[in-house]
């Protein structure tokens, strides 16, 4: 049903107003013996000894100084088995010194790599409690959302990084976190749990593992509310002002959990990174133990992909995460059209209504949807007809973005069939999910979507639905007054390949490796080949018109590629705004 259009500044305005353990002892207690009746002392007794309750401690000092920029010890207290070995996360390559303690005595260990992973076994069993240590120089990559980094004035932990045990991972306990700056008074901390470095809570190890922390000159912003607490905090220089953001996202966040999932008084919090990246690199999100973090650009401004960005992770706390929609034996990259496709209509569809995305944006993004779906390689294909990909390749990539743009369309269809019956997508959207938490289980099999959308819909329109999802021709869908569908062409953008890390060479090109090529892309088809290393793209303006030019070089010959980057053609709908309409017309979400 329309509904008037709410002022963007709404959500801030509504966000703004809502406002160890110790160790047992080690060792067994001494045998005992009790008189009988008759005065004979009976046999020794030994009791054996209590096992010990697990937990850990995580204590994280940073100095800043170059020698030792960051200590990082985790100590764990348990079964001596659970102990033994331990797991954590190096992506860059540069291993930290560890040191290993055994009840406080230094023990032999081994360490080995397994990929991005570094394994730390002890030599021999331990008796606990068990301590590592990890120290760290000054460092930094490039992607400050993985891994450790630490400069003289800001630190950052992300993507288990901490090292824990390998077999207390599936196991909550109580877990206790201290983090401080030694040098800095003045500084401060904040992570995955909330602003403030001193934190005890029962947590899982699979969300400790994926703690994120900040330590530096942080600016902070705190929402508390009946819908829940929100914690933020940023680190780093931005081109727009992050405490519209916080304030922004705190709001966001509350209008989903309320219409789609459930309204939980446990904090969420919003780490924001922002670093001087080259202009091109965009916002990514990353959701992590109940916690956004924001790897932001300090070029770019704050606009309708960041909020789409952050709205789907948001929804895909939910949709994605408490509850997913999986035929069974199919392989997982065919349930994304829910996962991501449900996750970016809910986003567009939220925002559009609270007014943080105007009519132009709103429509530029479904018509993204739009073209992706007529210019896929996938489109029309059932899964059965799909080879699933190799992970980690385009190809994968290629799928996973059809899928969620059949999702998206499909959506659509749904919502729009459903307001002409006067029900409506978020309300069963959160009736799904609540059903997901009463089974407790995430996974939900088609059937039991199909169930529900029968109370609603007539049989053609449920059988339409599917046919979508399963990569039939979606029809137009009436969008209001505001805009009108019109049949057209679309044409992909695509390079065709994917550059690899360069190598730093001073003074001269950074060459980088062909990390993959599509061989039926264009830039193969121009004469890319793997054995190339790119010395510099020009005309890249992601117009699949205007032709790009690589220079390449193979053995210590260098040659010129150009070619047009179109990597398909497709006929589907575009939906353009009307003249002179006035936004306040268009159907919205009531929320």
């Amino acid at each position: 049903m329309p509904t008037s259009q709410t002022p963007w500044v709404a959500i801030v305005v509504a966000a703004l107003v809502a406002g160890g353990c110790g160790h047992a002892a080690l060792g067994s207690p001494p045998a005992t013996t009790s008189p009988t009746t008759d005065g004979t002392p009976a046999a020794a007794v030994t009791r054996k000894p209590q096992p010990r309750t697990p937990s850990i401690d995580v204590e994280v000092a940073v100095s800043g100084r170059a020698d030792k920029c960051m200590q990082i010890q985790v100590e764990a207290e348990g079964d001596p088995d659970d102990l033994k070995v331990w797991r954590l996360h190096v992506p860059d390559g540069r291993e930290p010194a560890i040191a290993v303690t055994d009840a406080g005595a230094a023990v032999a260990s081994e360490s080995r790599r397994e990929s991005d992973m570094v394994v730390v076994e002890l030599v021999e069993r331990p008796t606990g409690p068990v301590r590592l240590t990890l120290d760290y120089g000054r460092r930094r990559g490039e992607a400050l959302h993985r891994g450790v980094h630490c400069q003289e004035h800001f630190a950052t932990i992300a993507g288990e990084a901490l090292p824990l045990p390998e077999k207390l991972v599936s196991t909550s306990l109580p877990v206790a976190l201290d983090v401080q700056h030694t040098t800095r008074s003045d500084y401060r901390a904040a992570s995955s749990l909330g602003l403030g470095g001193h934190h005890k809570l029962n947590l899982g190890l699979r969300e400790l593992r994926q703690l994120n922390i900040l330590v530096g000159d942080l600016a902070t912003a705190q929402f508390d509310s009946q819908n829940g607490r929100d914690d933020v905090a940023s680190l780093g220089y931005t081109s727009f002002d992050m405490r519209w953001v916080a304030a922004e996202t705190a709001g966001v966040r509350t209008v989903i959990d309320q219409h789609i999932g459930l309204v939980s008084q446990l904090a969420f919090t919003v780490l924001m990174v922002s670093d001087f990246y080259p202009q091109q690199r965009d916002l990514k999100v990353h959701l992590r133990t109940a916690s956004l973090w924001l790897d932001l650009n300090a070029h770019r401004e704050w606009g309708a992909h960041p909020r789409l960005s952050v709205a789907q992770t948001l929804t895909g706390r939910w949709l994605g995460g408490q509850l997913r929609v999986r035929e069974p034996d199919q392989a997982d990259i065919f349930g994304l059209w829910f996962d991501l496709g449900f996750s970016r209509y809910v986003a567009r569809e939220v925002l559009f209504s609270l007014g943080t995305l105007d009519i132009d944006e709103y429509a530029a993004d479904l018509n993204r949807a739009q073209a992706e779906w007529a210019t896929s390689r996938f489109r029309g294909k059932s899964p059965s007809e799909v080879e699933v990909p190799t992970p980690g390749s385009m190809g994968e990539r290629a799928l996973q973005v059809h899928m969620m743009s059949r999702g998206e369309l499909a959506a659509a269809y749904l919502d729009a069939t459903l307001r002409s019956h006067g029900a409506t997508l978020p309300r069963v959207l959160s009736q799904l999910v609540a059903t997901a938490r009463e089974r407790n289980s995430a996974v939900v099999q088609p059937k039991v979507v199909n169930n529900l959308l029968r109370q609603h819909l007539a049989a053609d329109e449920l059988a339409r639905f599917w046919q979508i999802v399963a990569g039939a021709t979606p029809p137009p869908v009436d969008m209001g007054p505001c805009f009108r569908p019109k049949k057209t062409v679309f044409e992909r953008y695509a390079l065709g390949f994917v550059a690899g890390p360069g190598d730093q060479v001073a003074g001269e090109p950074n060459p980088q490796a062909i990390a993959e090529i599509d061989p039926d892309g264009p830039a193969y088809r121009a004469g890319l080949r793997a054995t190339d290393r790119l010395l510099r793209i020009e005309g890249d303006s992601a117009d699949p018109q205007k032709p790009v030019t690589l220079t390449v070089e193979f053995e210590g010959e260098t040659r010129q590629l150009r070619y047009r980057p179109l990597g398909g053609v497709g006929r589907g709908v575009r939906y353009q705004k009307r003249a002179n309409i006035d936004p306040g017309l268009c159907p919205r979400w009531e929320l």
